[in-house]
Parts: structure tokens; sequence; C-alpha cells
């Protein structure tokens, strides 16, 4: 039995290069510009306010996992982390963002991107390498990898069941899992959407949650551990939503 902890990283393919290996001169400005656009933008155009910051783990690498419901909320919770862009990742769709060279070369330029390729299954090998790649990611540093559940933009605002992802990747990796709640990046940006519009935006941060909690999870038996995978997936999706519940509350004071 092997545990998070226990696990050998393994060669990549140059492919990867771009996440893993020294940012360029170019990527670095490109980061460093788009992280300061993003701030200027947050500050007056989508004014951007954050409660529970403070939950966010210092000095260790992380996932942190919201709702989605624009293009936008990328860069709001990579702004919500305070750390540079270029120690920040995002799972992204490999059949979206990667199908295209032009679309791919801009994303991975101004974002760290992580393809996943959403039709493979984690109880049976196929994302190994994308496994390998947080893990090499997050090996290098204090780290931020912003997944999304639900598994897409939503069409509509509401929140979407959560899928087991985020869980699996959290318990091979052994990372904290740290819930957030996104609010009004829909009226901003919503899917479908060919502009911006100016609005306020929230997040809340909630506690993180510790795979190792819910018991011995041997990472080389992935189909044995589902029950686990689906208790964490429940309490994160459980988080999320009572994330959104405080911002209904407090609407109404």
């Amino acid at each position: 039995m092997r545990s998070a902890q226990a696990t050998q990283s393994t060669s990549l393919g140059s492919q990867y290069n771009y996440l893993l290996g020294k940012h360029s001169q170019i990527g670095r400005l490109a980061k460093w510009i788009f992280r300061w656009h993003c701030r200027f933008v947050m500050s007056w155009y989508t004014p951007l306010t954050v409660e529970g910051a403070e939950n966010l783990p210092q000095g260790q690498s992380y996932i942190l996992c919201s709702n989605h419901n624009s293009h936008i909320d990328s860069a709001v919770l990579m702004v919500v982390t305070k750390k540079r862009f270029r120690d920040c990742a995002m799972v992204a769709a490999k059949d979206y963002f990667f199908d295209h060279r032009w679309r791919r070369v801009l994303s991975t330029l101004f974002m760290n991107l992580i393809p996943l390729d959403r039709k493979a299954s984690p109880t049976r090998g196929g994302l190994d390498e994308y496994f390998e790649v947080c893990r090499q990611f997050c090996q290098q540093g204090a780290r931020a990898i912003i997944i999304y559940p639900e598994g897409t933009r939503s069409q509509t605002g509401e929140m979407a069941t959560f899928k087991k992802g985020p869980s699996i990747l959290a318990a091979q990796l052994g990372l904290p899992l740290v819930p957030a709640h996104i609010d009004g990046t829909y009226k901003c940006w919503r899917k479908g959407q060919l502009w911006i519009r100016p609005g306020k935006m929230h997040v809340r941060v909630g506690q993180p949650i510790d795979p190792a909690s819910y018991g011995p999870i041997d990472v080389d038996d992935r189909k044995g551990n589902i029950q686990i995978y689906k208790k964490i997936t429940e309490d994160l999706e459980q988080q999320v939503r009572n994330l959104a519940i405080r911002k209904i509350k407090d609407a109404k004071r």
C-alpha cells in the first residue's frame, strides 16, 4: 500500500515545459502584466471583495475549488490567492483550451493551464499523466491548483452536482481542498456573452478539507477508495453551498 506521500515523480514530455520548466522572460512578463491588469480591473470595473482569505493555507500547496459561472472565475481566484500567477494553475478542458494551436499558445502564455481529458476515467488509470503533472507542479513550491468540481461553466448561474475528480486528485497528492463560492461573475461575463460587463464580485473562502482525515488512502487502489472520494466530494459540495447560503442570509439583513 502506498500513501499519497509515498509517491515518486516520473518524467513527463516536453509539452509540459511551459508549466514545469523554467519560465521564459516573455512568459514571466506576460503573467506579471496579466496579474496587474486583473487586479486593476477588479478594483474598479468589476470590484472584488473577499471574505475568509485567512482560510487559505500558507506555506504549502493546496487545491482551490469553487462554483463555475464564467471564464473570469480563474482570474478572480488567482487574485484571491495573492500568489504570483506563475504559482497558480488551472485545470482546463483539453478538448476546449488545447484543441486549437493559437488558443493553447495564448492561454498558456498568460496562465498555467493543466490539460484534462474530461472523458478519461480516473479510476481506470486514464488520468495518470494528469495526476503526475499536478504533483510535479505542486512540488516546485507553495502552489495553488484551481479546479471547478462541476466540470463546466453553468448555463443558468445555478450550481450543478460536483464530480469526484478534485477529491481524487487531493487524495492522490495529499493536499488540502479549499472550498470557495464566487458571486457576481455570472452577471459580469456569463457563458456566450461577448464582453465583460461592470459589476460587483464577491468570493467567500471556507475551511480547508484534509483528505487524510477520512482514513487511510491507498493511491494504487482508486476503485477501493471510491466511498472515501464520494464522501469528500459530498462534504466539499456542501461547504460550497453553505458559503452560497451565507450570501443569501447576508443580503436579507
